[in-house]
């Protein structure tokens, strides 16, 4: 997360924009809600801001190349964001998040984006939350259709992940945070490249490397791996390293990570995408579309409906204790500044429990202690202050319990308990049902079978 005295702060303007707060940020820029005071109405802002070659001037708001060697990075990553930023104008599809302008002010550069309601698919993920295989399509496919429009303009994304996949609360997911601009940067101002570990391909390391569409391929494969294993895929250059001394892959193929929880043809498909060789890939999206528009049996097939629609809950915002939002506001202060607030009143748009709030914003800090001193400390001044509270949103008695056990899916203590006898055994079917008369979310239940693992 970029630097928190480095943001633009609640208020500041921009021509006829009003910044409300951060969305996030990353190594590159920084992304925040803002206001049209022209069309009233709320758009994201994305701010290039590379933060390790460049400060801004807290009194004129100027972003400047923090040393004199950087100067001719900075101005060349800015000029890649506005390449950017003209080529994405242009694309108005369902599944690209359409940019409606880009400016120039504080001698960097803004691009202008339609607002969504909604999280990352990496929040989303982190949340512990698993996919059904309906769920799986319903993110895959509209991604796959925003990506072949993308190819077949002779753009690549370059950077697909979890973290920019934006999965809406209303309406398909998005592609988002386009990678043209970090790699610009990176590539000009050090010896090594701009990557996501774990995502990016053997071919994005290399510099005399031809990339194409085969590359954002395997990086939308590597993102699948993630939804139906649970983990992030082996990093490109560990698994070439392996094979090049004559060691197996030592990624584990997905056929044997979501066995027995997805098809086996979808988990083939995010093997062959997952190919080191760049030509053992699928050729093109349209072969990927294919292979994920249909299940095993026409009677399954997806309806466009289905495929459009979100795989979030239409929640309302809940109505939380203000006395204690505010006491949250205060400890977290200390780790993240004035921003605080916004990043609270973020979470609580997507949060349904004070642990699932907390969890939220623990991902906000850096450092792992701090994170837990937080999160200690909270609960701690909740349980002694407003113990009904907590338990309301945590709930503790037999009756909430039961009323927690009535909202899992069978599908879903099915795939945990498959999943979990990989690991234990038989004894997983006991394990869960003791564990499912203790437990009253959905975190407190994966966080005690986890611990049954050796």
């Amino acid at each position: 997360m970029a630097k928190k005295s480095q943001s633009l702060l609640p208020g500041t303007e921009i021509e006829n924009y009003t910044i409300d707060s951060v969305l996030g940020s990353g190594g590159f820029g920084i992304t925040y809600k803002g206001h049209d005071q022209n069309l009233g109405c709320d758009v994201a802002i994305k701010e290039y801001f590379p933060e390790q070659y460049a400060t801004r001037n807290p009194d004129t708001l100027t972003i400047e190349s923090s040393k004199a060697i950087h100067a001719e990075s900075y101005s060349d990553g800015l000029q890649r964001f506005l390449d950017e930023a003209r080529t994405l104008a242009r694309f108005k599809h369902p599944n690209i998040i359409r940019v409606n302008r880009f400016l120039e002010a504080n001698n960097t550069a803004y691009i202008i984006m339609d607002y969504e309601d909604g999280l990352s698919l990496q929040r989303f993920l982190e949340t512990s939350r698993m996919l059904s295989e309906t769920q799986l399509h319903q993110i895959a496919i509209p991604v796959m259709y925003g990506l072949k429009a993308l190819h077949s303009h002779h753009y690549l994304h370059r950077d697909i992940k979890p973290a920019n996949i934006y999965l809406r609360r209303v309406g398909a997911p998005v592609l988002l945070d386009f990678g043209s601009s970090k790699s610009a940067l990176k590539e000009q101002s050090s010896g090594s490249l701009a990557v996501s570990e774990g995502y990016a391909p053997y071919e994005q390391y290399r510099r005399d490397a031809l990339q194409g569409h085969w590359t954002d391929i395997y990086a939308l494969g590597a993102t699948l791996y993630q939804c139906v294993s649970g983990c992030k895929p082996i990093d490109a250059l560990k698994r070439f390293k392996a094979i090049k001394k004559g060691q197996q892959d030592p990624l584990i193929p997905a056929v044997h990570m979501g066995k027995g929880f997805y098809q086996t043809k979808i988990l083939e498909c995010i093997d062959g995408m997952l190919a080191m060789d760049s030509q053992a890939r699928p050729a093109k999206v349209d072969d990927l579309i294919e292979i994920f528009s249909h299940f095993s049996t026409p009677e399954q097939t997806l309806s466009r409906e289905q495929i459009n629609s979100s795989i979030l809950k239409n929640t309302a915002v809940n109505t939380w204790d203000e006395k204690v939002l505010s006491m949250i506001d205060s400890n977290l202060k200390r780790y993240a500044g004035p921003l605080a607030k916004d990043l609270t009143n973020k979470a609580r748009t997507e949060a349904e429990t004070i642990p699932e709030l907390l969890d939220l914003l623990c991902h906000t800090i850096d450092n792992t202690e701090s994170r837990r001193k937080f999160y200690a400390s909270v609960i701690q001044q909740i349980a002694a202050t407003d113990t009904d509270y907590l338990s309301t949103k945590r709930p503790q008695t037999a009756n909430s319990q039961a009323a927690f056990k009535e909202q899992l899916s069978q599908d879903f203590l099915h795939t945990t308990e498959q999943r979990l006898c990989l690991h234990i055994g038989p004894i997983s079917t006991l394990l869960i049902k003791k564990t499912l008369n203790e437990a009253n979310n959905v975190t407190t239940l994966i966080e005690t079978l986890a611990k049954e693992i050796p």
